[in-house]
């Protein structure tokens, strides 16, 4: 189960880097704050789902 939520991680993370790599910094800064609520909540529910 702790493996899922590394996968998960790291292919946002990933995620994360070819969007900073391609776009404009601005963009990236206009985009981040939703984007990290979004991880936010997709990790809560992972945590949820398999905490149990």
């Amino acid at each position: 189960m702790s493996v899922v939520v590394f996968i998960v991680i790291i292919w946002i993370s990933t995620q994360l880097v070819k969007i900073t790599l391609i776009l404009p910094m601005d963009v990236v800064y206009a985009l981040g704050i939703p984007k990290f609520l979004i991880m936010g909540i997709i990790l809560a529910l992972f945590s949820w789902l398999f905490g149990k």
